[in-house]
């Protein structure tokens, strides 16, 4: 891998500062929208406990690797696959980086429902009408209503990008991310004591090993690569502000501690509520946004426990959402040598010109997230480790993986998991991606 010179680039301040944005990041609606649903599809607690295993044997050491490989260019995706020299890297950095572009558009407008449901809570209008009702004749009736929602959604992102990492993203995190699990638990505490709930407590929890599949594995895998925010860009990106004295094993373990105890309150919120009032949890990805609200309509005080739930889904998604944002604009800061408010604007300009046919379609909406979002980011993970583990010295790449830690974190059977295991995985899940896709359009 060639040189890049690493003394300009700006890095994070503090190793709190490190965690929550790194937990930021992996926390988002592939936490609370796809967590719980894909609980509910496969299993309960046999989904549960495949995804825990996975996370660890996979989710990990593909999160170290893609920080490794940020830390050691001190760049984004693009400019770690033209450093690297690996055959056709410029094409690969372009296919992540544009890959993400596509996945932000309509990952804002998702934002954007969350939005729209936290008012409809506080104002009245959930309460007047079904949760279905607002989604499929507001929402999906009026791309105005989603459009403007997105619009807010994108110039806010924006906003905290422009102040850098140290000022926006970093300092957000900071705060975000305890007011997010406080108002986790605060919910989590108050669904588990309804009557009935024990029920869906023991359906979440305990594991029935019968119904543990091929497709509830495959299916708990690619749930790791879309929580923990796995595929080459945003790790990739997150990497490269970090300071040689950061310890990797340590911060991708609580990461993920983090990442999976988001997830896992998501579910403490809704599941056994659902199982309190009868209500299927196999809905799918319907269960966010009309499941989750006719549940909280039944709870005294329920529709403040609603607002305060979107609020959560706001607060986590626009955490996300901003590591994207800066995955794009520092691309545009590093390649070609733009000013870092102007990247803003640029950007912001492309995504409300994105947004306009998702908001349009929702099927257009669902096959841009599933092609570049599910599909595309275990194989550009694929990507960033051969790129790394098969073009860097054994030694060399050990050396980066090691660093910040008095003694080796990252040893040789773990190397040679990530580099020979951990692509057949890959390899899994992305048949499976792409099994759901070409599904969803034939």
């Amino acid at each position: 891998m060639s040189a890049t010179p690493k003394t300009s680039r700006e890095q994070f301040k503090t190793g709190f500062g490190v965690l929550m944005t790194m937990v930021g990041a992996a926390v988002g609606l592939g936490n609370l929208w796809r967590f719980p649903y894909m609980v509910g599809m496969f299993g309960g607690g046999a989904f549960v406990f495949c995804y825990l295993i996975i996370i660890v044997l996979v989710g990990l050491p593909i999160m170290m690797v893609e920080w490794a490989a940020g830390r050691s260019s001190r760049r984004g995706p693009l400019g770690f696959f033209k450093a690297s020299g690996i055959k056709g890297g410029k094409f690969f950095g372009w296919l992540n980086t544009l890959g993400l572009v596509m996945s932000l558009s309509v990952y804002s407008v998702v934002i954007g429902w969350a939005v729209y449901y936290a008012v409809a809570s506080v104002s009245g209008q959930l309460k007047g009408q079904s949760a279905s009702e607002l989604f499929n004749s507001t929402l999906l009736g009026s791309p105005v209503a989603q459009y403007v929602t997105t619009a807010i959604v994108v110039i806010l992102v924006s906003a905290c990008c422009m102040f850098g990492l140290q000022k926006g993203l970093e300092r957000l995190s900071k705060y975000g991310m305890p007011i997010l699990f406080v108002i986790m638990i605060v919910i989590a505490v108050r669904v588990i004591t309804l009557d009935g709930a024990l029920e869906g407590l023991s359906f979440y929890l305990v594991p029935d090993f019968s119904k543990i599949t091929p497709d509830v594995v495959l299916a708990g895998m690619g749930q790791a690569f879309f929580s923990l925010c796995l595929g080459g860009t945003f790790m990739v990106i997150l990497g490269s502000y970090m300071r040689d004295s950061d310890n990797l094993m340590k911060t991708s373990v609580k990461t993920a501690i983090g990442d999976t105890c988001a997830g896992l309150l998501a579910g403490f919120m809704i599941l056994p509520a659902a199982y309190a009032f009868g209500i299927q949890v196999d809905s799918g990805p319907n269960l966010m946004f009309i499941t989750v609200p006719e549940i909280f309509k039944q709870i005294p005080g329920g529709l403040i426990l609603c607002f305060l739930f979107f609020v959560l889904v706001i607060i986590a998604a626009y955490l996300s959402d901003a590591s994207g944002y800066e995955v794009i604009i520092a691309t545009m800061v590093d390649e070609f040598k733009m000013e870092r408010k102007k990247s803003v604007i640029i950007f912001a300009v492309v995504q409300l010109l994105l947004a306009i046919p998702a908001v349009l379609s929702l099927n257009y909406l669902l096959a841009v997230d599933q092609l570049f979002g599910s599909t595309l980011q275990p194989i550009c993970s694929m990507l960033v480790l051969i790129a790394y583990l098969f073009t860097l010295p054994k030694l060399e790449a050990l050396k980066e993986l090691n660093k910040g830690s008095d003694k080796p974190t990252f040893p040789n059977w773990l190397y040679y998991w990530t580099k020979f295991g951990v692509p057949v995985c890959i390899i899994l899940v992305f048949g499976l991606g792409l099994k759901d896709f070409l599904a969803m359009i034939l």
